[in-house]
This record gives structure tokens, sequence and C-alpha cells, in this order.
């Protein structure tokens, strides 16, 4: 959750597809160090960056960050484990491709549609991934986050991701057999 991320958090009506191109800093987007956001509220992972601008009429914030998938991980990685601290609602995307959703609809969301429900207070939680949509060498993580409703006092964002690797094959179990060993207790 410590890493760098750019955002726009200017109200911005992005398309469905700005999940797809890459935005960097300047204008509208900035960077900073996660988790990012507004919150008076003692949070499980502070927030590194406070926004300053914060508006309780925008619905809508995104961010995204850049990671390398080097071939040991993209060769055997099981599965993804995204852990995220969100206020209220979130999209996921890996490399432009919609992965999951936190209280969110699995449907059609725009720009300016309402997380449900609210969330008073963020936690963490997990989400399972497919690794299918990992590429070896650069991928992009881009997450919007959403509020549920216009007169939200907070926002939260903090994401980080982990790939679940098999190290070692293991060995393989034995089958049970009988013995005329006996055991007195």
């Amino acid at each position: 959750m410590g890493d760098t991320w750019r955002y726009n958090d200017a109200d911005a009506n992005l398309p469905a597809t700005w999940a797809t191109a890459i935005h960097p800093a300047g204008g509208d987007w900035q960077e900073r160090v996660g988790p990012i956001g507004m919150e008076r509220s003692t949070l499980p992972a502070p927030l590194s960056t406070v926004l300053g601008g914060y508006s309780s009429a925008t619905v809508t914030y995104y961010f995204e960050t850049d990671f390398t998938v080097s071939s040991q991980v993209f060769n055997s990685a099981d599965s993804l484990e995204l852990t995220h601290q969100i206020d209220d609602g979130a999209v996921f995307y890996l490399n432009g491709v919609r992965v999951g959703e936190f209280n969110m609809t699995a449907g059609v969301v725009g720009p300016e549609t309402l997380a449900s429900p609210s969330v008073g207070n963020a936690r963490i939680g997990t989400l399972q991934l497919p690794s299918e949509q990992l590429v070896l060498g650069s991928n992009r993580l881009s997450v919007e986050v959403h509020q549920s409703s216009t007169g939200s006092s907070d926002i939260v964002f903090g994401v980080g991701l982990d790939a679940h690797v098999q190290i070692s094959p293991g060995v393989p179990a034995l089958p049970f057999r009988n013995s005329d060993n006996q055991w007195i207790e």
C-alpha cells in the first residue's frame, strides 16, 4: 500500500476505457505515496498522502500504478491477492481489464455511479484475482474509487497486490498402510 500512485481527484468524468491508457503525472494527474485520501478516523494503514482539495461533490477518484513482473513470478504465480483499504467502493483493473470490485455492482459503472453500501471507516479487505491477467514485464494496476453519496465526508484509497507462488513442488504424500506395530498409551 505504500507504493507511489498516480491519481486524479479533479472530479473528471473519465471514459469507461480510462484504465486502458497510461496517465503520466501532470495536469489533473498527480503522483503521491499511498494510502491516499481524506479521513479523520484512525485507519488500519494510516494515510501517507492527505488530499488537500477534497470535495464531497466528487463521486469518482482514479488511481494507477505500474509494476514489473519477473519471469520467476510470471512462470510460477498460482494466484493474486489484492489487499485493499477502500472507502466507499472500488472497481479494480489489471492491464486495462476489469478484474473485480468492492461495494460496486458487477455491471456497467460510470463516473457518477455510487457505491453501496456506505463504509463508515475503511477496513482491510482482500480480493482474489486471476493471475492470467499478468504479463511478463510491465503491468498496470488501475482503481476507480466511488463515494456512496455526494455528501460523503471522506475518501480512502490503499491497495497492495501480492502474487502467490509455489516455491517448492513439495513431497508427495504416501498412501495409508496397515502396520503390525502396537502402541500403549
